[in-house]
């Protein structure tokens, strides 16, 4: 909800206003983002918030961080369901920092229900908790949701180049910046929590965390990696960041849906998605791609593969299922992923995690010479997002 003070002033930089206030590439990937937002959500909450989010600019952070913001309108006994959740999940937790980590902690952990698989897209947030959701836009409106329950004032960030969704969560008199699909989060040198606003200014905070921080960022990544990402675009002037209020008050007014694999393909969403990522590659330059391999692959440069072993290519940012890869050993294709997905391997693929050699792998290291070896990793609708990593067997 936006504090009726605000509302006039902010109506023309929010929703599909924003794009009066982008040009060039910035305008093409705010475009390309809504209308993958569309595809995937359709006519469910998860894209009718595209039409509240509030875009984050020097015009607009006054308003943005007035206090009047700082309200939550949770009505106790509505969501017996996350009630019990929270209470479960903070129990122990005392102050509004402790109660806001232990469910950063508890949503950036969801996606080992039911083994890490994608059920379906969207949801009620009780159906997300149940089905162990793991995208990032979902999961930062369940930890806003959470947040409300107790009376934590939380919103939904957007990184629209980034292709990235996390929150900001009211603790203590300070808004912090809080990843829940990641676990990141910032402290600053007084301790305080770091806001969206604190990292756009002076991004050197992320540097020098403490350890207890560092411990909270998610096994799937380093925090190094995490980071990395957020200092070449998320806290860039050349990333676009919005914000979106959102209440369980207001939840009458949302449909919650669900969306399925059929009905991406139906909508062709990786025609959507790779003009999607070209707007974003327009954006970030070369320079960032580089620094930015879209697969991370568990080899390490260097290794001795003699026997069968979990080689897998793992794909980093902006990806929609089902991914097609290609495998190459020294410039020859040795798998690639078959152009007909079988359906008892789709959610393998709709993770995005590929296994080269060993269990359920498509290739036996015994079958290549002896020496050393090029591995690469592509995506077949995008050749220019690769990994690739020198072996010998």
């Amino acid at each position: 909800m936006i504090p009726e003070k605000w509302r006039v002033f902010l109506a023309s930089y929010t929703g599909k206003e924003i794009e009066k206030h982008l040009i060039g590439h910035a305008h093409e990937a705010f475009q390309a983002n809504w209308r993958q937002m569309e595809c995937n959500y359709r006519d469910n909450v998860d894209a009718m918030l595209l039409n509240e989010q509030i875009l984050f600019c020097p015009e607009t952070e006054q308003a943005l961080y007035d206090p009047a913001w700082v309200v939550t309108h949770y009505m106790p006994g509505t969501r017996p369901a996350l009630e019990r959740t929270v209470s479960d999940v903070t129990r122990g937790a005392e102050t509004d920092f402790e109660k806001a980590l232990c469910l950063l902690d508890f949503c950036r952990d969801l996606y080992q229900t039911n083994r890490g698989r994608l059920l379906f897209y969207g949801g009620a947030e009780e159906e997300l908790i149940r089905k162990g959701e793991q995208l990032c836009e979902c999961l930062a409106r369940l930890m806003v949701a959470l947040c409300e329950v107790i009376s934590i004032p939380a919103r939904i960030i957007t990184h629209i180049v980034g292709g990235h969704l996390t929150t900001e969560v009211y603790i203590d008199g300070h808004w912090s910046y809080m990843d829940p699909r990641t676990g990141l989060f910032f402290v600053k040198e007084d301790g305080i929590p770091a806001s969206l606003s604190d990292l756009l200014h002076r991004p050197s905070v992320m540097d020098d965390q403490p350890a207890w921080v560092v411990a909270h960022t998610s096994v799937r990544w380093t925090h190094d990696q995490r980071i990395q990402r957020c200092r070449e675009i998320y806290f860039t002037d050349r990333e676009v960041n919005t914000i979106k209020p959102y209440s369980l008050s207001s939840s009458d007014s949302y449909r919650y849906g669900w969306t399925v694999n059929d009905d991406l393909a139906e909508r062709d969403m990786n025609s959507i998605h790779r003009e999607y990522a070209k707007a974003i590659r327009a954006v970030l330059g070369k320079d960032v791609l580089v620094g930015l391999p879209y697969f991370d692959l568990t080899l390490a440069p260097g290794q001795t593969v003699a026997l069968p072993l979990p080689v897998l290519a793992i794909p980093r940012g902006t990806c929609v299922p089902p991914k097609r890869v290609r495998f190459r050993i020294d410039g020859r294709t040795v798998w690639e992923t078959p152009d007909l997905i079988p359906l008892e391997s789709i959610h393998t693929h709709i993770d995005g995690v590929f296994s080269l050699f060993g269990d359920n792998g498509f290739l036996d290291p015994q079958t290549l010479n002896h020496g050393n070896h090029l591995l690469e990793v592509e995506d077949i609708d995008d050749t220019e997002t690769r990994g690739s990593v020198e072996f010998m067997t």
